[in-house]
């Protein structure tokens, strides 16, 4: 019996920086059962669309990535096998300690009939999260000038990946969330090289794009650890 996964795109994004990848055509085949072990399967195709259109050069400071995380709740989901077939060929899946699903081009799969399978619990109900997201690399090169780049990159993937009319429906980013492993001092260092106090929250820093663009737009931001994380924040509705 198919069992289709049920999020929606809108609600999901309007709530949050990820999104159900059933929204661009990575349906769920099916969620079949075996003693305590279900087969869930979701199409590739759509996944491949997204995930090369998110490589394009225009996109080179941000990626594309996916999670595998359990319906109704906050957590990576329990899998023993993830692989992608297209009945002829198959390949081993790696997913992260994070639950990122590493997930390369494959090129040579025949992509209308290929799919990602995954086994889990028969306690657990899983599904394929997209985020869009600061590639990593660009964490040392956190400066005024990048991080108001990342948002117009990820607008623009937005916009790419949703489609029409979906793109009249996205709310801007406004900013971005910078989370350290620990609680974080931040300064701004201006051009009369006066040093003045960013506010953050434990390990957290929101810096806005209008006062990025207004008050920091000449300086230099300095921070007391490294970065672990980049999350856009979104304009509520």
């Amino acid at each position: 019996m198919k069992t289709p996964i049920t999020a929606l795109f809108f609600a999901a994004f309007f709530s949050a920086t990820t999104f159900s990848a059933t929204a661009f055509g990575a349906t769920s085949l099916a969620a079949t059962s075996h003693a305590n072990v279900v087969e869930t399967s979701f199409t590739y195709a759509g996944i491949y669309s997204s995930l090369k259109a998110s490589q394009q050069t225009q996109f080179s400071q941000i990626s594309l990535n996916f999670y595998l995380m359990q319906k109704g709740r906050n957590a990576i989901c329990d899998t023993s096998e993830v692989y992608l077939s297209d009945g002829e060929k198959k390949v081993d899946l790696i997913v992260s300690n994070s639950g990122q699903l590493m997930l390369p081009l494959y090129k040579s799969f025949k992509r209308d009939h290929a799919a990602i399978t995954l086994l889990t619990p028969s306690d657990q109900a899983c599904y394929l999260s997209m985020k869009i997201e600061v590639a990593d690399f660009e964490f040392a090169n956190t400066n005024v000038s990048n991080l108001l780049s990342w948002a117009e990159q990820m607008s623009a993937l937005y916009s790419e990946l949703a489609g029409w009319p979906g793109r009249y429906f996205m709310p801007a980013i406004i900013g971005f969330d910078l989370e350290f492993k620990k609680d974080v001092s931040a300064t701004y260092l201006g051009n009369l090289q006066v040093q003045q106090p960013i506010e953050s929250q434990a390990n957290l820093v929101y810096l806005s794009l209008r006062k990025l663009s207004e008050v920091y737009k000449e300086g230099t931001m300095q921070f007391n650890q490294e970065i672990v994380s980049v999350r856009p924040r979104l304009a509520k509705q």
